[in-house]
């Protein structure tokens, strides 16, 4: 895996593979935006004006990634670190867990923007971005915001949400908070690669024409433009 610090001088962070293989889909399908490139384990996206180029971090778990914001924001050369994090149960919590992650010095705000924070450069600070998925502003985590892509026709959805609620609640081992999640992978099971988010949104079975996703494509080309 190539060193985060170099020699790119754009990174976004992310909490896991599944986030990595995602962000990187909806670039390559967004792609009067942004063209996409791998190399080797590497996910690399170009915005096609200017011209900019980030790399994409991908983290093993939440803790690891909050503890590596600092250090990505003082390394030598950086220009711009985006941030990624789920919001899971507690919106408010993680918000302040993200916080307090950022050095005292930067101007990070008490609350989230909906379409995305972008706190601008400042002289030895890189510019820096956040989205609290899904929405910035709602509970839940990538799952949710991968769920609103799914197509109002989309095959198979209906049956896909019938079977999860049709399951006796002695018998779901997921916790109730996790039954949207449940109903989507339950969807993408029935898809050409099952279970595989990413691979849903290559083959446009997960749309990014949609709002929400709109609005995140939008946060991308702002901050690494």
């Amino acid at each position: 895996m190539a060193d985060s610090n170099a020699p790119f001088d754009r990174i976004l962070l992310v909490e896991g593979q599944d986030d990595k293989h995602v962000i990187w889909q909806i670039c390559r399908r967004a792609e009067t935006a942004f063209s996409v490139d791998r190399d080797g384990y590497d996910m690399i996206v170009t915005l096609r004006h200017p011209g900019t180029t980030f790399l994409i971090v991908e983290k093993t778990s939440l803790s690891e990634e909050l503890e590596a914001i600092e250090a990505e924001i003082i390394a030598n050369g950086r220009r711009v670190v985006g941030v990624i994090v789920d919001s899971d149960t507690q919106p408010t919590q993680r918000w302040e867990q993200l916080k307090a992650a950022f050095p005292e010095r930067i101007p990070f705000p008490n609350t989230p923007n909906p379409a995305g924070v972008i706190i601008p450069e400042q002289p030895g600070q890189p510019r820096i971005g956040v989205w609290m998925m899904p929405d910035n502003q709602s509970a839940g985590e990538l799952e949710d915001f991968a769920r609103q892509m799914i197509p109002s026709a989309a095959p198979v959805w209906t049956e896909a949400q019938q079977y999860i609620d049709n399951i006796p609640p002695d018998l779901r081992k997921f916790a109730p908070d996790k039954t949207d999640k449940a109903k989507l992978y339950a969807w993408l099971s029935t898809r050409r690669e099952p279970s595989r988010m990413g691979a849903a949104i290559g083959d446009g079975d997960l749309e990014t024409t949609g709002p929400l996703c709109q609005t995140f494509i939008t946060w991308l080309a702002d901050l690494f433009g």
